[in-house]
């Protein structure tokens, strides 16, 4: 990871704790829980010598703006039981809430050059009426590649919601 991708990066941490502590009036956001994880790890320990797994799921609508949960430590499926809010543009048209669960720091993943592996992925389409269907909840499959081969990897539990500031404190 270059230094450039990592002020990036510490950048939108330090706007997701601005966010969460002091949103700016009007502001409209998604609020995605996400809960807890199904079918993606195999009780492997991180190192020979024992040690939990770390798993970190990243949520985007626009792939430049990445957030994502804290860390979960655990030797099974991770569970994780945070909110993310993602300021979006209301009505939202043709947009796909993303979701990408990574675990970092395990011995069993072959060479990655910062450490870190996708373990599943989902794409959900966003409903355009998500203001007036109230908070919706899902349990999405993830997906990975194996071998230049899409196979499922599990499942993740989350709700989400579109929410205005006013709203929010509520929520």
């Amino acid at each position: 990871m270059t230094e450039r991708q990592q002020q990036q990066k510490l950048q939108q941490q330090q706007q997701q704790l601005l966010l969460r502590q002091n949103p700016p009036e009007g502001t409209t956001y998604l609020v995605v829980n996400i809960f807890r994880t199904a079918g993606v790890s195999d009780g492997a320990p991180a190192y020979p010598s024992g040690g939990r797994n770390l798993y970190t799921t990243l949520v985007w609508i626009d792939p430049m703006r990445q957030y994502k949960t804290s860390t979960a430590k655990t030797f099974g499926d991770p569970a994780f039981d945070e909110r993310v809010f993602i300021p979006v543009e209301s009505p939202l048209k043709n947009l796909n809430l993303n979701l990408e669960l990574v675990r970092g720091m395990s011995w069993r993943d072959p060479g990655t050059s910062d450490g870190i592996t996708v373990v599943g992925r989902a794409k959900i389409p966003l409903p355009e009426n998500l203001g007036s269907a109230g908070e919706i909840s899902k349990v999405a499959k993830l997906f990975r590649m194996e071998n230049g081969t899409v196979v499922p990897k599990g499942f993740i539990g989350l709700s989400f919601a579109l929410v205005v500031l006013d709203t929010l404190h509520a929520f």
